[in-house]
């Protein structure tokens, strides 16, 4: 019986060195700490700052991407009087190409232009994100009215290689089709509507 007790006793001592020996070689960073979905994980953090300003109306932008979630973009206003609230906007598998401001509707206040593009994929398909200042108050959204597809070839299809620009207070949006041309389609803003609205006031394919 004694003996049965004294190996019993050896096992246990044995099982708690092991354990230790564990704990201590985590500690110390010799052994990795399996997390298994862990949304939390600081790993392959990318995060980057964008600043655009006007007439005292500022915008940071910022995005990040976490391991176990999606990307997102923060967009943080500042300098309006009664709302400043940020906006947080999920672009899971997505990348801003560029960020830039105008004052399409003449007001004195600016919009907002953010470019995201597909990560890794060939044919650049993209697409705006687009806020406007309600004066210098607080920051809405934009709403870009869809083109009529019976305005051009309508057997031509999308193809990709998005680019987007702002010309003369004009927002103009090019992608290419199926057929090999461009189709270019301008915008002008009204600001009557609420939201303001992007509507498309000539369409062409070149």
């Amino acid at each position: 019986m004694k003996k049965k007790i004294i190996i019993y006793t050896l096992i246990a001592l044995l099982v708690l060195l092991v354990v230790a020996l564990v704990i201590f070689k985590i500690k110390n960073g010799k052994l990795p700490i399996l997390e298994k979905n862990n949304p939390e994980r600081k790993a392959d953090v990318t995060y980057s700052l964008t600043t655009k300003e006007m007439n005292g109306v500022k915008f940071l932008v910022t995005t990040e991407t976490l391991e176990g979630k999606p990307d997102v973009i923060k967009i943080k206003p500042e300098g309006y009087t009664k709302n400043s609230n940020p906006q947080t906007v999920n672009i899971k598998g997505g990348e801003i190409r560029k960020v830039e401001i105008s004052d399409l509707d003449n007001d004195s206040f600016p919009e907002l232009f953010i470019y995201v593009y597909a990560k890794g994929n060939a044919k650049n398909y993209g697409y705006p994100l687009i806020y406007s200042s309600n004066k210098k108050w607080s920051m809405g959204d934009v709403e870009v009215l869809e083109t009529d597809p019976y305005a051009v070839d309508a057997d031509a299809k999308y193809d990709g290689e998005d680019e987007f620009k702002i010309v003369d207070r004009k927002f103009v949006h090019t992608h290419k089709l199926n057929n090999g041309k461009k189709r270019q389609t301008i915008y002008e803003m009204d600001s009557e509507t609420k939201p303001k609205q992007l509507k498309p006031i000539d369409i062409r394919d070149i």
